[in-house]
């Protein structure tokens, strides 16, 4: 390409490429946009290559990206952003998509690089943008959360970096022109300025319905119904940011502690009057999102001028380390005990040395003397909810079973994991990947798998947040036994269960596989009702998921096997392998299963009882053995076979035939002392089994052992 300038398609590209997607006035990347238009110009004079050669040589030069921005991360992303846009013009969509992705993993808050891999992303087939259409998010109607910079969003940075306002300005302005732009979006379906790839709501596949949503909010429904955009500004739900100042320095948040002094404090106090109005009109806030309420300054001021009297219909969510929640502390905010709905905790660890690790400048054993007052607050009704959290991570995965029983010791009402994303030290790509144990390429990937398949973390409370998809994909089916066992009958089984995408029913199996072995024993199961999981999971439609299984006498080859469950709704049949494992053992071949319900002595002796082979079957014939305990002589005499229908419906099988009585009926035997046996018959089949049980025979009335 000789002259960039001389061809007109080229240009068109370019001109066509500059923008992606309309963004808002406020939100434009002036420091990108210079970029594009001196690559513009370079492109022009010298073609395509000379523009990747510009690129290339910043990226090596430190001397000049110092001249670009002082945060060597907003560098990065702006390099990559810059060659991304060089690889869409020259038609590298996949090197493009890349260089985005790049550039956002830098810079979260980087706007123009999710807008762009929210493109090409669709356009490689990565991303289904149908799947949005019908669906509804509140967040732009209702969300505000404040930044370190005192921009305003509707949503998480990390899910939707479009900027509302500022509490810097002079009125709030709930209906900023940003503000508007991101409402069209969600109720076109369209969702342009959410990041697909992030957000726990898009890719769990957990955002309502737009009819769900109506039902759910009367508010809701008439904002649906009329299409409105510009809405009153009542009953908000607040998240601040914008004090990030810490006692801890998390390498999951921040690369090092953040204390701001007092000037800066002042600044920020400075936003009271605005922020109180904000809280005037708020029925939610929580605090904080990025930092610790009780160690910043002005948080602490702040929640000494809330009361009931300025902020009638706020309930405020504490979002805290619980370093400094101690007894003392609460107690200094009394006024406000009538206002706190939730306290979450960031844990992220359920020992001593791994919280050393993940959560620096933190003392374990303080924590745990706090979480248990906080425990107790809980206990005693002054707040709603209790949760703990834990971002998960290299350092603490294989800890996240322990975590759940932390949190059942503590009687908390939730248990949240996290997914770890590239914030704090782990903006650095090599730090992060060694660190995220999600990547495919991680070496203890399988490990962190294996984890996610345990039975212990299936619990009611635990949630997975930001990798729902993630565990479900892992877990596709909702499940736990009752109780589950085995013996030489077969396997038991009674629970619930049901393919979690869509909470559909059906048809429940169990499945074993010998460990080792590919071979599989599939048993059905009888349906039975289970009330009690609809009501608690609120699913009206899972009263039917309840199963059992009784042992059937299928016999099976001893050894391990791993359980897995097989759904066969009438829309799709899944099966999911758990990780619980049962042993058969190894059985004698003609093992006979038996109780002697009485035997009784005199001049007569009588045995009643019923025995049954291994495997369920009824003999053919069955004969009571008398061993003499003096020569070991036996002395076999037939039994009449009786009807036992009360052994058949007390094992659930077919034994109804399994009963026999005996009566030595005048027969005579050698004085002494004899030991009871059962011997069965069944075709080719023979079995002998003795009881323990002893009669004394001496001519006269028999004496029992």
């Amino acid at each position: 390409m000789a002259d960039f300038m001389a061809s007109r398609a080229m240009t068109q590209d370019f001109e066509q490429h500059r923008k992606v997607n309309p963004v808002v006035e406020n939100d434009d990347d002036p420091e990108f946009s210079i970029g594009q238009l001196l690559l513009y110009l370079i492109c022009s004079s010298h073609g395509m290559s000379a523009g990747f050669r510009v690129v290339d040589k910043l990226a090596e030069n430190e001397k000049t990206q110092i001249t670009i921005h002082r945060n060597p991360n907003r560098v990065g992303a702006l390099l990559n952003l810059w060659r991304g846009f060089l690889n869409l013009v020259a038609g590298r969509h996949v090197k493009a998509l890349s260089s985005f992705r790049a550039a956002k993993h830098l810079c979260n808050i980087n706007l123009v690089a999710q807008l762009y891999c929210d493109e090409l992303s669709g356009k490689a087939g990565q991303f289904n943008h149908d799947q949005l259409l019908g669906r509804f998010c509140s967040y732009p109607f209702s969300k505000l959360y404040t930044n370190q910079s005192g921009e305003t969003h509707h949503c998480c940075l990390a899910f939707s970096p479009l900027r509302a306002g500022s509490i810097d300005d002079q009125i709030f302005d709930w209906n900023s022109k940003s503000s508007i732009e991101f409402r069209k979006s969600i109720l076109s379906g369209a969702f342009t300025y959410c990041d697909k790839t992030s957000c726990s709501f898009i890719v769990g596949g957990s955002l309502p319905t737009r009819e769900d949503a109506a039902i759910e909010d009367t508010r809701i429904a008439q904002i649906i119904e009329q299409n409105l955009v510009k809405i009153e500004p009542h009953g908000l739900e607040l998240v601040f940011e914008h004090d990030a100042s810490c006692n801890l320095a998390c390498p999951s948040c921040r690369s090092e502690l953040i204390a701001h002094p007092k000037i800066a404090t002042e600044q920020l106090d400075q936003r009271f009057p605005y922020l109180l109005e904000l809280l005037s009109k708020s029925k939610r806030l929580s605090v904080s999102g990025y930092g610790d309420p009780f160690f910043s300054r002005h948080y602490r001021k702040l929640l000494k001028l809330v009361c009931k009297e300025n902020s009638p219909d706020l309930t405020i969510d504490l979002i805290t380390n619980a370093a400094l929640l101690t007894p003392q502390t609460w107690a200094s905010y009394e006024h406000l005990h009538s206002m706190f709905g939730s306290i979450s905790v960031s844990v992220d660890a359920a020992n001593r040395d791994t919280y050393s690790k993940v959560r620096k400048l933190g003392d374990f054993d303080k924590l745990m003397k706090n979480l248990e007052f906080i425990s107790t607050l809980r206990q005693r009704g002054i707040f709603s909810t209790f949760l703990i959290q834990c971002v998960v991570q290299a350092d603490n995965f294989r800890e996240m079973e322990d975590f759940v029983e932390l949190g059942q010791r503590l009687a908390v009402d939730g248990v949240i994991f996290q997914r770890l994303f590239p914030y704090g030290v782990y903006t650095d790509p090599a730090k992060f990947e060694k660190a995220d144990v999600f990547g495919t390429s991680h070496p203890e990937h399988q490990d962190f798998i294996g984890i996610l398949r345990s039975d212990r973390l299936k619990k009611q409370g635990v949630s997975f947040s930001t990798f729902q998809d993630f565990y479900d994909k892992i877990n596709p089916i909702d499940y736990y036994f009752d109780s589950l066992t085995t013996d030489e009958n077969g396997i038991s089984a009674f629970g619930w269960a049901f393919i979690k995408s869509g909470h559909q029913v059906g048809k429940v199996s169990i499945v074993l596989k010998k460990d080792g072995h590919n071979k599989r024993f599939q048993f059905e199961t009888n349906p039975i009702s289970r009330p009690d999981v609809a009501d608690a999971l609120a699913q009206p439609g899972l009263a039917e998921c309840g199963f059992s299984l009784h042992p059937s006498g299928r016999r099976l080859p001893f050894g391990r096997y791993q359980v897995g469950i097989r759904v066969d709704s009438p829309n799709s049949s899944v099966t999911d392998f758990t990780n619980q494992f049962i042993e058969i053992a190894r059985q004698p071949k003609e093992a006979i299963k038996y109780s002697i319900d009485l035997l009784e002595g005199g001049n007569d002796v009588v045995v009643h009882g019923w025995a049954y082979l291994a495997g369920g079957q009824v003999p053919e014939k069955i004969f009571v053995v008398l061993k003499s305990l003096s020569n070991n002589k036996r002395t076999f005499f037939d039994a009449e076979q009786v009807s036992r229908p009360d052994v058949a419906e007390a094992l659930g099988r077919n034994l109804v035939k399994s009963g026999f009585s005996f009566s030595l009926n005048g027969r005579h035997l050698p004085a002494g002392e004899y030991e009871i046996g059962v011997r069965l018959v069944s075709g080719k089949r023979r079995a002998i089994r003795y009881s323990g049980r002893t009669v004394y025979f001496a001519g006269q009335p028999a004496m029992v052992a």
